[in-house]
């Protein structure tokens, strides 16, 4: 792995307005079942510190995720599986070519 970093699967502070308005959603869908979207390990995962990590096409498919799965009554286990998927992708991001 290149460069690994604890990456915050929903990212802590997003880098322009559009991306700091889907960090604030998504954050509201994890504290709603009670996971700390700054400070909680389950919104945690080793990954590459890469160009191409942090962005909003990266952004925008999980928290299209949890705003379904909210819609439909999402369990704190759901929230997990959710943040899984998507941790496994950051985790397999590889330099862009």
């Amino acid at each position: 792995m290149v460069n690994p970093h604890p990456h915050h699967i929903l990212y802590k502070v997003g880098v322009g307005e559009k991306q700091q308005a889907l960090v604030l959603e998504g954050q509201g869908y994890l504290r709603a079942v009670g996971i700390d979207p700054v400070k909680g390990i389950d919104n945690l995962v080793w990954a590459p510190n890469i160009k191409g990590q942090h962005t909003i096409g990266n952004l925008e498919p999980l928290v299209r995720d949890l705003r379904s799965a909210s819609e439909l009554g999402a369990t704190r286990a759901d929230i997990y599986d959710i943040l899984g998927t998507h941790g496994e992708l950051a985790r397999l991001r590889s330099v862009p070519k």
